[in-house]
């Protein structure tokens, strides 16, 4: 249409008009601009948006050179707005916010140019680049300026979440402190005899799920099994921070993470996949384990995500969240999701076992569409290595902060109902080769299997396709710190540059989790 009809007015403005050929002539400017600044080809550009026009024709420019937006919202503070700045592993343009129409052209020289390295040094709070000059009041995860909304996003406003954080269940990311002064101090809230420990009868711990919403499973893998995971997490870890790819979590006051998180086990060793399979091989518990999980999901439940959480010392304690908090309200009296995690050491109180507040699955369905009420207080889940985990997916629950001088390691599976999209997409993840050697129930557990008549899979095929759909994706695999080249191979890696840079602050600040490490190659 554009090309048969250029001078037909397109773009309506405040009593301005752009015709087709207007338009093309303005991304043209923009454009040359770009080009002229030295913005190559797949370069990321985060841009603060607004209604404007000249935003309009800067988008569609940084389209056409082969660049890449990243459009930053305008309601975000500015740890965020530094959080997703950084992130990028290339060249990164950030424009001023100036309200009000002005030229494209102008506006895109003002661009500034800047490494992500210079971003980690000069990206202060007195200096915005793009000029927030103050943090903006707003609640995590929502917003609530009192417009009215159709009922569709109305309803998906309504999650349980918002109530958490209204609640003050998170770290204040100014002040490094909770908002609700103590949710992560458990101290004399509750007497052992309130509290699931840790059993092997099923009975005990279905009841445990029902009441508190957690149970504890004792033994779940043998001394064996638990050293094999120590040493395979420890390995990866290590293996991932030496390749530069490593993913990092929570932080001191100077904002230094302290804990490493791993994700996709299941391409990262195969007692990885022989835990979201359940299989005996690995798992001394399983059978136990695999009949409360069918009975709290149903039969054909499904892995959402399988990681592994390595605490340090120093850090703060986690949002309190749901693991179905991206379900609106109201919760029916069953859950959606379900946790499983092993613990890989001990847990208490003063390395920060996961924190739990029980009972509250229940409060969160009783509650409808109403807001939840206040809850009861906190405790953190206390058990011996080798303890299995689960947890209700209503649970109100987070990572505590490990106030000890030792690391704590949690294997973390998620599972949820056949229907539900899962977290991790195991179709575009899962490595060629762990798929070639799966067994006909773990590709059933991982979602590769038709549900329900056919529905879901490829032609009614429950093998469906696992054909990533890049042809130059790679799944990050089994590593260990000898592999000295994987820093090279992983280097185009999106996390890469993040990572060597918060490696290098870890190790000048001496965080237990590098501590002994060699920096990754290009740090």
């Amino acid at each position: 249409m554009a090309a048969r009809f250029p001078h037909l007015v397109e773009l309506v403005f405040n009593a301005q008009n752009w015709t087709f050929l207007e338009i093309r002539r303005e991304m043209d400017r923009a454009s040359k601009v770009l080009l002229s600044s030295g913005v190559d080809a797949g370069d990321n550009i985060a841009i603060r948006l607004n209604n404007e026009p000249d935003w309009f024709f800067l988008m569609f420019a940084i389209d056409r050179i082969g660049a890449v937006q990243i459009p930053v919202n305008t309601r975000l503070w500015t740890e965020d707005l530094k959080y997703v700045l950084n992130q990028s592993d290339m060249r990164i343009l950030s424009t001023h916010d100036v309200s009000g129409p002005q030229d494209c052209q102008g506006m895109a020289a003002k661009l500034f140019a800047l490494t992500c390295d210079r971003l980690g040094v000069s990206f202060e709070r007195s200096l915005f680049m793009v000029q927030i000059n103050q943090k903006i009041t707003r609640k995590v995860g929502f917003v609530d300026d009192g417009r009215d909304y159709p009922l569709y996003t109305r309803y998906h406003r309504n999650t349980v979440q918002r109530d958490l954080v209204d609640h003050g269940y998170y770290v204040d990311v100014e002040e490094n402190a909770p908002q609700k002064v103590g949710y992560d101090t458990t101290e004399g809230n509750y007497t052992p005899s309130e509290l699931p420990v840790p059993e092997s009868d099923i009975d005990r711990a279905r009841a445990d799920l029902v009441t508190h919403g957690y149970c504890l499973i004792a033994e779940a893998l043998s001394d064996d099994q638990l050293a094999m995971y120590r040493a395979r997490v420890d390995e990866q870890a290590a293996g991932e921070r030496r390749a530069g790819i490593a993913s990092f979590a929570s932080a001191d006051e100077n904002g230094v993470a302290t804990n490493q998180f791993l994700s996709a086990l299941v391409n990262k060793g195969q007692c990885f996949a022989d835990a979201v399979e359940m299989s005996a091989r690995s798992i001394q518990q399983a059978e136990l384990l695999d009949q409360l999980m069918e009975e709290v999901l149903g039969r054909s439940f499904i892995c959402n995500s399988a990681s592994a959480a390595l605490a340090g010392p120093g850090g703060t304690p986690q949002m309190l969240h749901c693991g179905q908090s991206m379900i609106p309200k109201p919760w029916p009296p069953w859950p959606y999701e379900c946790f499983l995690g092993f613990m890989l050491d001990d847990f208490n109180a003063e390395n920060g076992g996961t924190l739990v507040i029980p009972g509250s699955h229940t409060i969160l369905s009783d509650a409808g569409t109403d807001p939840i009420p206040e809850l009861p207080p906190t405790t953190n889940v206390t058990a011996p290595a080798g303890t299995a985990l689960i947890m209700d997916g209503r649970l109100v629950h987070g990572t505590g902060a490990n106030r000890s001088d030792a690391l704590r390691r949690l294997i973390i599976l998620t599972f949820h109902k056949p229907f539900i999209r899962q977290q991790e997409q195991w179709m575009l993840t899962l490595d060629k080769g762990v798929y070639a050697s799966a067994s006909p129930k773990l590709k059933e557990r991982l979602g590769f299997q038709a549900w329900h008549g056919g529905l879901g899979g490829f032609e009614g095929n429950g093998e469906g396709s696992v054909a990533p759909l890049r042809d130059d994706y790679r799944s990050v695999g089994q590593l260990t710190p000898q592999d000295h080249d994987a820093s090279l191979s992983y280097a185009a890696h999106s996390r890469g540059q993040y990572s060597r840079r918060m490696m290098g602050k870890m190790k000048t600040a001496n965080k237990l989790l590098t501590r002994d490490d060699d920096l990754p190659e290009g740090n």
